[in-house]
């Protein structure tokens, strides 16, 4: 395609995050998350180059709050994504549904012959699902991205910056801290810390509530490049980061007062 062509995006879900999302901002902690539009369908009628063609949705009620609200030009919509993806000639997909249809949907979606596809985090319900969504998509010649929106906030950009920069000399062990839920929220530490160190190399973990879809949880990521890192994905202590280098340590947070670095260099000698 060429640069000025436009691309036909399909929606595969049109709850909170592809919808409604943003309404949140004035009423609770997204006052301080500061990039907007936060929906996939906020963000794609801002783009020039993209045009949302369809929506699909498990109900008719769903489907009609979504074309109320938003009211887009000749939009078809269906509930039945298989439908929609038969019918439609789609360059992207957005797939915004619960965790356990990322995968199916994905993968037709790649099958379907669409040139790209975004996946809502997290990923998939299992390792198994995620290979299988790679594999697809890698033979069907589709882009696959996952909605890890943080590695391209400015905050978090200027961080790795500094980082390669040498501010804090070379990166030794990190800290990620969020609210529990390990595949909901956990998913933004794990990816992070990948942002920033690389390849993980070995993960031992620990899983608490184990009677829910979604429980809370530790881990410890051992990266090729050698570093450490720690998650805590159930005490509740916000939401925030440490970057510990050999020359110093970076702390990002990420909701106190809205997103901040905070880059700690002096060394106090311990004295007895």
């Amino acid at each position: 395609m060429e640069m000025t062509d436009i691309y036909r995006v399909g929606i595969v879900g049109c709850g909170r995050k592809a919808s409604t999302i943003d309404d949140e901002a004035s009423l609770r902690w997204l006052t301080n998350y500061d990039v907007t539009p936060s929906t996939h369908t906020s963000a794609y009628l801002a783009n020039p180059r993209t045009q949302i063609v369809a929506v699909a949705a498990r109900t008719e009620e769903s489907l009609q709050r979504y074309a109320e609200r938003w009211q887009i030009p000749d939009l078809h919509t269906y509930t039945d994504y298989e439908e929609m993806l038969d019918k439609e000639s789609l360059d992207i997909v957005s797939v915004v549904t619960h965790a356990d249809l990322h995968a199916p949907v994905t993968i037709a979606a790649a099958q379907a012959g669409v040139k790209g596809i975004i996946c809502e985090k997290a990923m998939a319900t299992s390792l198994i699902e995620a290979d299988e969504m790679i594999r697809t998509c890698e033979a069907n010649n589709v882009k696959l991205l996952i909605n890890h929106p943080r590695r391209y906030h400015p905050t978090f950009l200027r961080a790795k910056q500094m980082l390669e920069d040498g501010a804090i000399g070379k990166l030794t062990s990190m800290r990620g801290a969020i609210w529990t839920f390990l595949l909901h929220n956990g998913t933004h530490v794990w990816d992070m810390f990948c942002f920033f160190a690389g390849e993980p190399k070995c993960v031992w973990g620990y899983v608490a509530h184990e009677n829910i879809n979604d429980p809370g949880g530790y881990a410890m990521v051992q990266f090729e490049s050698g570093a450490f890192a720690f998650a805590d994905v159930l005490t509740m202590q916000g939401c925030n980061f440490q970057l510990y280098g050999t020359d110093g340590m970076i702390h990002i947070d990420m909701f106190r007062d809205g997103f901040r670095i905070e880059v700690y260099e002096d060394v106090v000698p311990a004295t007895p």
